[in-house]
């Protein structure tokens, strides 16, 4: 399959470009830590390195940098700044190479509307507007797609997520975020994933509860996007046309070494497998089906992070050919990196492994119990020095099989909400 981005343009001051979004969106640390040839993030199964973030677009503007006393001390390029970087190296030349008087929008260091971002409004509070589009050129050869066509098929797609975002401080944020994602030309039926038009992608507000010495608690109650880990089981799927979001409530707790997020939520849109997929209308939660669960990440070791986790998906609703039944998940992962050959070579490696018990249930047979599980490493060299900073990488990915569908218990692993293109 090919596919080709052709035109993408942010047009606020936090945000990455739309691609970026693929990759993370509420816990954009991973991105770098995965991504970068020198320098890791420590925080990428957490929110932020911020003690107190709020929004989306807030934690997202984290990622792409260690610390801001590492970065260029001209506003705003630490959204896109390379920390590798000294500030006397960078000159009037931007973090990605371009002068900064020629105004790239792609990576930009001062982008369309930047002036719209933290407006003060009235006794503390301000607001920022903004958004990100995109087009997309695809020419697919061969991909499956329903009623079981396989054949060739070109086709575009445009999605705009314009945003408005209400702030005190770091106590109270409200955000809406709204979505059109289009798709046009295409021979073949589109999927939920191609098409959500003139609706609602994001709405929450998100408040401080407890600020002790220890540690900052925030609540967060709404319709929004949920991102956890490398993406293997939980992804706002920020390749798609359409996200993947969520509506209900997510409470997060923060401090040097910890980050903890529990959440209780309904999937929302056809990409979070909906019962009813409304590409043309007003997207309503599916209140059959719940994911909730526990995801915490550990930075206090010397070398590696850890993620623990626990992910429970409850269908109430069975339903012909979707994720039925009462499904838990309970995993680690363990990831890092080390510099090697005085700082020549970077390695990196990221390991995960998870359990699955619960009931499957279907609609014209017994119920089964679930025995499952999948293990995984992804390990790889980095040359620093070498132009292009190439990285020499493996995967091995295990997950279980059922091989006799009568012996009462499945052993089929559930990736339940992926990213599927990591």
């Amino acid at each position: 399959m090919l596919a080709i981005s052709v035109c993408q343009v942010a047009i606020n001051s936090h945000t990455a470009t739309a691609e970026d979004w693929s990759s993370a969106r509420l816990r954009p640390e991973q991105v770098f830590t995965d991504e970068s040839t020198a320098v890791v993030v420590p925080a990428v199964g957490s929110e932020s390195t911020i003690p107190n973030p709020a929004s989306s677009r807030e934690t997202l503007q984290t990622g792409f940098h260690a610390t801001t006393d590492d970065c260029c001390p001209l506003p705003p390029l630490d959204d896109v700044c390379d920390p590798r970087i000294p500030c006397d190296a960078m000159g009037e030349i931007g973090c990605d190479g371009m002068p900064l008087e020629d105004g790239c929008w792609l990576h930009s260091d001062q982008k369309l509307l930047h002036a719209l971002q933290g407006q003060p409004l009235h006794g503390g509070w301000t607001y920022s507007i903004g958004g990100a589009l995109r087009f997309r050129y695809l020419d697919e050869s061969n991909r499956l797609r329903p009623p079981l066509q396989a054949g060739r098929s070109s086709y575009q797609q445009w999605r705009f997520t314009p945003y408005l975002e209400a702030k005190y401080g770091d106590q109270f944020t409200a955000f809406v975020e709204a979505i059109d994602a289009s798709t046009f030309n295409n021979d073949l039926p589109i999927l939920p994933i191609d098409e959500n038009r003139s609706d609602l992608l994001q709405f929450y507000v998100d408040m401080k509860v407890l600020d002790l010495d220890y540690g900052t608690t925030r609540y967060r109650y709404g319709r929004q996007l949920l991102l956890y880990g490398a993406q293997r089981l939980i992804s706002p799927l920020g390749w798609s046309n359409t996200f993947r979001n969520f509506q209900g409530h997510k409470a997060y707790f923060q401090n040097t070494d910890w980050s903890i997020d529990a959440f209780a939520v309904n999937p929302v849109d056809g990409a979070a497998r909906n019962v009813v997929y409304r590409p043309k209308s007003f997207d309503a939660p599916d209140e059959s089906r719940w994911l909730s669960g526990v995801y915490s990440t550990y930075r206090g070791f010397s070398a590696g992070t850890l993620d623990l986790y626990w992910i429970w998906l409850d269908e109430t609703d069975d339903e012909p050919g979707l994720l039925d039944g009462n499904r838990h998940t309970i995993g680690a992962r363990w990831f890092g990196a080390k510099p090697l050959n005085n700082e020549a070579l970077l390695w990196k490696w990221d390991m995960e492994g998870a359990y699955q018990f619960g009931t499957e249930d279907y609609v014209t047979g017994p119920n089964q119990d679930i025995q499952a599980g999948f293990a995984t490493i992804n390990s790889g060299i980095t040359f620093t020095e070498v132009p292009w900073t190439p990285t020499l990488n493996g995967v091995f990915w295990w997950g279980s099989g059922d091989d006799d569908p009568t012996d009462g218990t499945s052993n089929t692993v559930s990736t339940l909400y992926p990213l599927g293109h990591a």
